[in-house]
């Protein structure tokens, strides 16, 4: 496989109620938490805007794929 595959297939697939999410784990269990908090911050439950912990990801470890920001 070279290393233009993945790009082409994440440049590909993505649609806007599904798109790819991109966790840079150089910290394995700061990657873990981080998206655990991404998958926590697109459900809508009932006391969630009164949390007294951050909810929302380090847009540093995950964030939506952007055409070019595989290398």
């Amino acid at each position: 496989m070279n290393r233009k595959s993945p790009e082409i297939m994440f440049s590909k697939t993505p649609t806007t109620s599904c798109p790819w999410i991109i966790v840079h784990a150089n910290n394995k269990m700061k990657a873990r938490l981080e998206s655990i908090r991404h998958v926590i911050s697109t459900l809508d439950y009932e006391g969630k805007e009164k949390s007294k912990i951050r909810l929302y990801p380090n847009v540093n470890i995950v964030e939506r794929y952007q055409q070019g920001i595989i290398s």
